[in-house]
């Protein structure tokens, strides 16, 4: 399915916006497709793609998200990642989103924790300052070991201290670290820019030789369609609604079905 089928996909199923990632952007082909620079023409080419189906759709297009990895030993890699926030506000800005998603960067063992927490710090801050120049706020997602906790977020967001990072509050992922959404929540209210609605459950027998995630406790977990999963989401909302969280909630599958089914039912889940 080309980038023009996904965007009226999403819009057949009901959806009212439509979160699109640098991923798309890619030649499947690339064995590094989240660090490659993306290729201008190409970018060119779907970006007109994408104006047109939004256009026919009349579907938005909120949210605009990059992957970047600020945790590198070069300083050429931490200067590839802060252009690809350049290049992902510059879409943002393009396709009318309110906000860019992004990440720190992920542990490396050849990297001390001290110095990773600094290069992070160090790439935020001045990705802040590009998002300051667009206009466009930055939503820091918590992943992976360093930065999946609720902790981490609220520690990175008071470190970079800037009114242009907020975080996007990844429901699955905190179960993924061994922390309750709800408890989260409660850390990261009043900070929280976007959602990513993302459901996961126990891993069972079935799924083996499938995507499983594996938190620090060893319990193993598959994503799911919503509601039918171990997120309390219902709870995690709310608590992030009474602190005035108003943003948008963009469905994130990483399940093993097809995705599509996956989707409808979790928009069924979230009219209930």
């Amino acid at each position: 399915m080309d980038l023009a089928g996904f965007i009226a996909r999403t819009r057949e199923l009901g959806y009212d916006g439509v979160e699109l990632l640098d991923f798309f952007y890619k030649d499947p082909q690339d064995p590094d497709v989240f660090r490659t620079p993306v290729d201008s023409h190409r970018a060119d080419r779907l970006l007109e793609l994408a104006h047109k189906a939004l256009k026919e759709t009349g579907i938005a297009c909120p949210i605009f998200s990059v992957t970047q990895d600020f945790v590198q030993a070069s300083s050429e890699g931490r200067a590839q990642a802060l252009d690809r926030i350049a290049f992902g506000l510059a879409h943002a800005e393009a396709l009318g989103a309110e906000v860019l998603r992004v990440f720190a960067g992920n542990a490396k063992p050849e990297i001390e924790e001290a110095q990773a927490w600094a290069y992070a710090v160090e790439g935020l801050s001045a990705a802040a300052e590009l998002a300051s120049r667009a206009q466009i706020p930055l939503a820091l997602e918590n992943h992976g070991a360093l930065f999946g906790r609720s902790e981490a977020i609220a520690r990175l967001l008071a470190q970079v201290d800037s009114p242009w990072l907020q975080a996007n509050f990844d429901t699955g992922n905190f179960l993924l670290r061994d922390e309750d959404p709800r408890v989260a929540a409660k850390e990261l209210q009043g900070q929280v820019r976007m959602v990513h609605l993302k459901e996961v459950r126990p891993a069972s027998a079935e799924d083996e030789g499938g995507l499983i995630f594996e938190s620090p406790s060893g319990a193993r977990w598959v994503g799911a369609a919503l509601g039918e999963g171990a997120v309390p989401l219902k709870e995690t909302l709310e608590t992030l609604m009474e602190a005035g969280f108003e943003g948008w909630g963009s469905l994130e599958y990483e399940g093993m079905e097809d995705p599509w089914e996956a989707a409808g039912r979790s928009l069924a889940f979230l009219r209930r």
